[in-house]
């Protein structure tokens, strides 16, 4: 006489209630897309004046680089720590990028006791990037080594808004930011986040000021 399998088949519904509530829940989540965006914020920071001020330096700057890396990324920058002239400057704006991170702190009250007590600032870059080039970086994420691994809030500050495009893109979280004079991009730089800078289609190029937070 041929014997019945007892074998359960894998991922059987199971049939009694507690193991069923488990089950709904297991299927819910797998169809509930996970939103993070919490930790993505913007911060209107800095008045105009100022941000055209950082790309006359940027423009009048000797100390000028260029990056190519196939698009991951491409554009020019200047280390505003090593413009000796404007060391000040740098403090100052250190200050005001140290403000935004407090205001981000608070708006995560259930986080905030969980942030390093002690700050440090990476060193300040303008970069810039051309429209209708090869300007831009690819899809990517700030902490990707030992080097980098100190880091652990982005900060980039959109210096202007003239063009068209240029957007900062997070897909995996279906959220684009679109620059906005003045205001600072605050994000977590970890595997998490991956994020893009778009080209610039059209108009004047894109600047930037960017730096992070470290750990100690």
């Amino acid at each position: 006489m041929e014997k019945k399998s007892t074998e359960s088949k894998s991922w059987q519904r199971p049939r009694n209630t507690l193991p069923m509530m488990l089950w709904k829940n297991l299927m819910r989540l797998q169809e509930k897309p996970l939103h993070m965006d919490e930790f993505i914020k913007q911060c209107e920071a800095f008045d105009s004046t100022t941000c055209q001020s950082l790309i006359d330096i940027f423009e009048q700057s000797d100390n000028k680089e260029r990056v190519d890396n196939f698009g991951r990324p491409n554009f020019t920058q200047v280390n505003l720590n090593q413009e000796k002239k404007y060391r000040k400057f740098v403090q100052i704006l250190s200050y005001k990028f140290i403000e935004v991170f407090r205001s981000y702190k608070e708006g995560l009250e259930s986080y905030s006791e969980w942030f390093p007590h002690k700050i440090f600032l990476e060193e300040l870059r303008i970069k810039k990037y051309q429209p209708d080039s090869d300007d831009m970086f690819d899809l990517h994420v700030d902490v990707q080594d030992h080097d980098t691994a100190k880091r652990y809030l982005a900060f980039l500050c959109y210096l202007n808004d003239d063009f068209f495009g240029g957007e900062t893109d997070f897909p995996y979280h279906k959220l684009t930011v679109k620059p906005n004079t003045g205001t600072v991009l605050v994000f977590p730089p970890t595997w998490q986040y991956p994020h893009r800078g778009l080209p610039v289609k059209e108009g004047k190029p894109k600047y930037i000021l960017s730096t992070y937070l470290h750990y100690h």
